[in-house]
C-alpha cells in the first residue's frame, strides 16, 4: 500500500505520517501543491494506491480534480474536509469516485478506518471502530492485553505464553496491524479508538 497526501496543514501531515508509520509501516509521500509531476505520478499510480486530499488547500477548484482523479487515479481517493471548505457535498464527490469524504476536525479515527478499509477493498462505514470486528472473546482478550504482560496472562488463564502470543498475533492481523513493534501499534491503535 501506498498513501501519497496533498496537504498544506503540517500538523495533519506530521500526524499522518507518525500514525501511518507506527500503525501500518507503509510509503508515504507528501505534497503541498498539486504540480505536473504529481499528476504524473497519480497517473502511473497502481490500484493499491490511496491518496488524502485535503479540502483546505487555497486555489484548488475540487470539483475539476475530483472528477479528473475519478477518471485517471486507479486507487482510492479520500478527502478530508474542514468548516472552510465550504461547497463540497461528500454525495456528489462521492459520485464522482471519492472512496471516502471525512471531516478533519473528528481526528484521525475515521481516516484510519477509512485507510484500512481502503487496503482491504472493503466498503467505508464511517465511525467503525476496528476493535467492533472483533468476536467478544477477542475483545476480551484485548482489553486484557492492554493491562496485563503475557506472562501475567499466562498465570492468570494457565495457559501457555506461546497460546497467548498465538491469539494476540490474531488479534493483531484482524486489527491490520502490520508494523513492527506490533505492541505499541496495538497501544496506539487503543487509544486513538479510546479503547479500553
Amino acid at each position: 500500500m501506498h498513501v501519497k497526501v496533498i496537504s498544506t496543514d503540517q500538523v495533519l501531515l506530521d500526524t499522518l505520517r507518525i500514525s501511518l508509520d507506527v500503525l501500518l509501516g507503509c510509503e508515504f509521500e507528501t505534497f503541498n501543491q498539486i504540480s505536473p509531476e504529481l499528476e504524473q505520478q497519480l497517473l502511473l499510480a497502481g490500484s493499491e494506491s490511496i491518496l488524502l486530499v485535503d479540502a483546505g488547500i487555497p486555489g484548488v477548484d475540487y470539483w475539476a480534480l475530483v472528477g479528473w482523479l475519478g477518471r485517471q487515479f486507479k486507487g482510492q481517493v479520500i478527502i478530508l474536509t474542514s468548516p472552510n471548505s465550504y461547497n463540497l457535498s461528500a454525495a456528489k464527490m462521492m459520485r464522482l469516485g471519492c472512496y471516502a469524504v471525512l471531516d478533519k476536525n473528528k481526528g484521525f479515527a475515521p481516516c484510519w478506518s477509512a485507510i484500512i478499509s481502503a487496503a482491504q477493498g472493503d466498503t467505508f462505514i464511517e465511525g467503525d471502530s476496528p476493535f467492533a470486528q472483533l468476536s467478544s472473546s477477542d475483545q476480551e482478550l484485548a482489553r486484557e492485553l492492554l493491562i496485563y504482560d503475557v506472562n501475567q496472562l499466562s498465570e492468570m488463564k494457565g495457559i501457555s505464553q506461546q497460546a497467548i502470543n498465538k491469539k494476540k498475533l490474531a488479534i493483531y492481523n484482524k486489527l491490520s496491524i502490520c508494523s513492527v513493534p506490533n505492541d505499541k501499534a496495538f497501544r496506539v491503535l487503543a487509544k486513538l479508538f479510546q479503547y479500553h
